[in-house]
């Protein structure tokens, strides 16, 4: 077992100190979410067969009843919506 760690080490891609990266938000962006309360409880829509990325914007259909009044009951309060894929 040792040798398989050891090994795996050996395929690590040594990262320089001084690396780049590129931010999700910007600074504006992220002072703005700053702003936005966060209830204590939140409703959590459940998504099947998705694939959520950080900063992407997707479409995501809705076709189980519950579902359907959730999203409805959350829109018409402009309340905000979680989604667990």
């Amino acid at each position: 077992m040792d040798e398989f760690l050891n090994n795996l080490g050996n395929l690590m891609i040594p990262v320089e100190e001084e690396t780049e990266y590129i931010p999700l938000l910007s600074e504006e962006e992220e002072a703005d979410l700053k702003k936005i309360n966060i209830p204590d409880v939140l409703p959590i829509l459940p998504l099947r067969n998705t694939v959520l990325f950080p900063g992407v914007v997707i479409p995501i259909t809705v076709g189980r009843n519950k579902s359907l009044r959730l999203v409805q009951e959350v829109s018409k309060k402009n309340k905000l919506l979680g989604a667990v894929a």
